[in-house]
């Protein structure tokens, strides 16, 4: 199939950095060989010698692109280069045959003979969408035969990791894959090489303790010292726990204060003006303060007693927009029209009152807003209407 100069051509530009690759092929790659057509599938010494150099070099986020059968079609077979082996068969413009059994299809087939195809290329994560590509195959009267997304996360040999980045003494950080050929390493502030630390693993799970603000950066590695996948690079902040406030011999009473208004709003408004009524709430309970069900904001503000010294998540979620503020500080932002959506943030607390305020609006449909809070390997809680407080004059 190759001779040797396209080998060590191949190979060069297989260990050049790329987020997307696109491998062209004139035959098919994915097409078993009992087909008796023109396929990789009749040289398998030369097939193995490709999927084993793609992984060997760790090329990732790679697709084949390949044609000379006259039809159009998707194949993929599973894990064969640390992650799936994904083809994209294009037919001839004005040719069509009938398709041949494949295996590894796992698309319809495009049957037209005047088919074409196009791949479009979303090549960065946005908040409402992975990146990808999509490819698509239309008869030439536009409808549509073959419709087929590939993540690009599913071209990576990807490693999970779990547990807190920023932490308060210090966290553990679990890492699990499915490579028993393959070896994680890591280096603090540096990309590791084949001598690095090797984190060890039992039954693909590795645990890494860090105590300190650092970042570390981590990759897999096969024996022979190849780097087989991109660089995971993990950034650790151990935090500085803020102190409560002192009020002193001043009195408190359990609840919240809040001031409510109304308006069409696609954000969070001010809460300077065209306050409709204010008062006090023992909890964030809006369809008690509200006077309609939708198109209106309320803020509410006063303390949050932290119950011991910790490390607190706090997660906030609504249903149209919200911001949390702590100290005066933004903490956690939720704003804009949206259905139920949560955000979280961690930080460290000392045992005490804190000045909390949450912002929120409703604009339409599904009214909802909860605060929950976690201490470090403890279960997610709602904030108890126990725990808020305001100032009586």
């Amino acid at each position: 199939m190759l001779g040797e100069t396209q080998w060590e051509w191949f190979e060069e530009e297989l260990r050049v950095h790329a987020d997307i690759r696109f491998v062209i092929s004139g035959s098919q790659i994915l097409l078993n060989k009992e087909t008796g057509s023109e396929t990789w599938d009749n040289y398998p010494s030369e097939k193995n010698r490709l999927f084993q150099l793609i992984k060997t070099t760790g090329a990732e986020g790679l697709v084949f692109l390949t044609g000379d059968q006259h039809y159009g079609e998707v194949a993929r077979q599973v894990d064969v280069l640390d992650y799936d082996a994904i083809e994209l068969q294009f037919a001839g413009v004005n040719q069509i045959e009938d398709p041949e059994k494949n295996i590894y299809r796992v698309s319809s087939v495009a049957s037209s003979r005047d088919s074409y195809a196009y791949l479009d290329v979303y090549p960065k994560d946005i908040e409402t969408d992975k990146a990808h590509i999509q490819l698509t195959i239309k008869g030439i009267n536009g409808q549509n035969e073959v419709s087929y997304r590939v993540n690009l996360d599913e071209l990576k040999r990807k490693v999970d990791y779990a547990g807190q980045r920023r932490f308060k003494d210090s966290t553990t950080i679990t890492a699990k894959h499915n490579f028993d050929h393959l070896h994680l390493r890591y280096a603090k502030n540096n990309a590791p090489t084949p001598v690095s630390t090797r984190l060890e693993m039992q039954n693909g799970t590795g645990q890494l303790i860090v105590n300190e603000t650092s970042t570390y950066i981590l990759a897999l590695f096969d024996e022979e010292g190849n780097r087989r996948s991109t660089f995971d690079t993990l950034y650790f902040e151990q935090l500085k726990p803020i102190s409560p406030v002192d009020l002193g011999s001043k009195n408190l009473k359990q609840g919240l204060l809040y001031k409510y208004k109304e308006g069409e709003y696609r954000q969070i408004p001010t809460f300077a003006e065209e306050i409709l009524k204010q008062g006090e709430i023992s909890n964030l309970l809006i369809n008690d303060i509200a006077e309609q069900s939708d198109h209106f904001a309320i803020q509410f503000e006063g303390y949050i007693r932290i119950p011991t010294d910790g490390a607190y998540t706090f997660t906030l979620r609504s249903d149209d927009g919200s911001n949390m503020y702590l100290h005066n500080t933004l903490f956690i932002e939720n704003d804009g029209s949206h259905s139920a959506r949560s955000r979280s943030n961690i930080v460290a607390l000392k045992k005490g009152l804190h000045p909390i305020r949450i912002d929120y609006f409703e604009d339409y449909m599904g009214a909802s807003l909860n605060l929950f809070w976690q201490l470090e390997n403890q279960p997610v809680e709602k904030v108890p209407a126990s725990s808020y407080f305001f100032l009586i004059d």
